[in-house]
């Protein structure tokens, strides 16, 4: 299942927006995670706070897609 994470996602006026595949999510974060650092540093000042803040993204997309827990704690346990 293909996600998505942009800046629009956290309430910035960017048009950054990332998708990943299932099994790149790790990579979704390193990428959205530097953008952030280095395009909205005032927004993300920390690092593991705002990785966290991608994965609770991407956790809370997979519960929309009613995706089983069995395969959002798989998710979880790869990051």
């Amino acid at each position: 299942m293909a996600k998505t994470v942009g800046c629009s996602d956290f309430s910035q006026d960017c048009s950054f927006r990332i998708t990943a595949d299932t099994g790149q999510e790790e990579m979704m974060v390193d990428v959205a995670t530097a953008h952030a650092m280095e395009y909205h540093p005032d927004f993300a000042p920390d690092e593991n706070a705002f990785r966290e803040a991608i994965n609770s993204q991407i956790k809370n997309l997979m519960t929309q897609a009613h995706m089983g827990q069995a395969e959002i704690a798989e998710y979880t346990r790869t990051l």
